[in-house]
Formats: C-alpha cells, structure tokens, sequence
C-alpha cells in the first residue's frame, strides 16, 4: 500500500513524513546506495518501455543541456523515484513516498507545459494508493525557502532556482487540475501543524484498509479523546 506525497518544495512533506513514522507508517529509504541501484535496475526491467519515455522525457526537456552537473543530478532524482516505488511495491505493510513519480515532474519538466502535455504524462506515470497533495500558502512557503537552501540553488544559482520555482507553481496546478475528473483517492492538506497532521492520521484511520489497521495496531500514545474532539470540530470531515 502506498502512500505518496506530493508538494512544492518546502510544503512540509519531510516534516509530515516524519511525524507520521510514529504511528507505523514509515518512508521508503534505502541503507546503501547498492541496494538503491538494483531496485531501480529492477523498476527498468519490470517497465522498460514507462523507463525509457521518463528517461527521454527528462534529458530533452531540461533548459541547460550543457550543464553536465544538472544533467546527472536530474537523472539520479529519476533512478532514485523508480527505486523507491520499486520497493514500496514489494513492501507488505503500508509505506510513504515522498518522493514519488508525481513529483518528479517538477525535475522533469523545467519549463511551463501545457495542459495536455502534463496530461499526457499523467496519464503515464504509476499511481499510488492514497495521495496527499501539500497545498501550503506561499509565503510560508518562501520563508522556509529562506531559512534552508534548495540543493538546486546551491549547486548553481538563486536565479536559477527561482525561475525553476515560479516553472512548479504554474505546473502545479494544472497537475492537481488532472485529479479533478481522476478516480484516485486524494487528501490535501493546507497546513502542517501538529493538529492538522492528526487530522491526516484520524481520516486514514477511519475505516478497514490496511493503512487504518496498521495505524490501530500502532504502539503511540494518541488519545481516543482526541480522536473525538476532532472529529465534533467543523473543519474535520472525511474523504470519500
């Protein structure tokens, strides 16, 4: 069963993921960059033709095609997104991606696209169980932006990063446009506060997946009243 999150950079997606590990519901991660190698080889052989087009996809849609550095760090971002799906796939319990082919997009695509050419890759691109769209406000966004640099940013230019930047708010919403008239189930969140992010954990709860059984089993101390005073508030309602 996966989980995947999908935001702009600094919407909170590391935070949530973290938060969310206490109650049974961990991030794929790899303990070696071995095992992270043969599980993309294995995502490529098991899909060779959804491999080749994100791959072509990639290396003729970026805007510096003689930046050898760019070039390699948006391929790695590619292998690592199919490495990871590749093993929440195989993986039994219910587990989070927070870096899933919905955003890899964003690396994909570093000019604004039009709606059928995100749509045409959509359409393509291997979908999760449950997707948790990160809809914060942007000037917390920024602000975040500020206080910790984007690897983008660091390893070429600020400039550089806020064209790429303005490029994923225009991309953005056309992407969640798609979900609009999409039979997958959605939650989005539009804030990440501790109170909001229970809330997240109260709506996957409710209910007999294997994400609301994991969570139950869970050993954290999240209280029944809670559950209750949550659920009485007018903001709290359930996806369905």
């Amino acid at each position: 069963m996966i989980i995947e999150f999908f935001g702009l950079p600094a919407s909170g997606k590391t935070f949530t993921s973290r938060y969310l590990e206490k109650y049974s519901l961990p991030t794929i991660k790899f303990n070696s960059k071995i095992k992270k190698y043969f599980s993309s080889l294995y995502f490529i052989f098991s899909f060779p033709l959804t491999s080749f087009y994100f791959l072509l996809k990639l290396n003729s849609n970026s805007i510096f095609k003689t930046k050898i550095k760019l070039r390699i760090m948006r391929n790695i971002l590619l292998l690592s997104t199919m490495a990871c799906y590749q093993k929440a796939k195989l993986t039994k319990k219910p587990v989070i991606l927070d870096e899933g082919f919905f955003q890899i997009i964003h690396t994909i695509f570093e000019t604004k696209q039009t709606k059928k050419q995100i749509f045409n890759l959509l359409e393509k691109i291997p979908k999760p169980h449950i997707l948790i769209i990160f809809n914060i406000e942007k000037n917390l966004r920024i602000k975040r932006l500020k206080n910790n640099k984007n690897l983008r940013e660091k390893l070429f230019s600020r400039n550089y990063f806020n064209n790429w930047y303005k490029t994923m708010e225009y991309n953005q919403d056309i992407i969640i446009e798609y979900f609009k008239n999409k039979n997958i189930n959605t939650h989005i969140i539009n804030s990440t506060n501790i109170k909001e992010l229970n809330k997240l954990i109260l709506k996957l709860k409710c209910g007999s997946n294997p994400i609301s059984r994991e969570i139950v089993k869970s050993k954290s101390s999240f209280k029944v009243r809670n559950f209750r005073t949550l659920k009485n508030h007018k903001s709290f309602s359930r996806e369905p």
